[in-house]
């Protein structure tokens, strides 16, 4: 609905990145980087495997993941951005 694609871009376009790499782009997870160049990858790297082992340690065995989101991600249209979107609004509309 008009409303339904209205509050996709009020509320959730800045999770497009995220939903890429969830859902089109599937366990590629070494590849991340933080920072413009990678300046802040060793750190966030740090933090999430001590996130990890509170989590493992509190008896929670879900496997966290943490995504970097960059431009470049969804740059490509046909490769990344309709694929990302298809995945979205699937089951959202009618297909006739």
């Amino acid at each position: 609905s008009d409303e339904d694609l209205s509050n996709f871009f009020d509320w959730h376009v800045y999770t497009l990145p995220f939903a890429y790499k969830l859902f089109v782009e599937k366990d590629q997870y070494d590849e991340e980087y933080f920072g413009i160049n990678g300046e802040y990858t060793q750190e966030i790297n740090s933090v999430h495997e001590q996130a990890q082992e509170f989590w493992s340690n509190s008896g929670v065995d879900d496997e966290i993941r943490v995504l970097s989101a960059h431009g470049s991600d969804l740059a490509d249209m046909h490769e990344k951005l309709i694929p990302t979107l298809e995945i979205l609004f699937s089951g959202s509309y009618d297909d006739g």
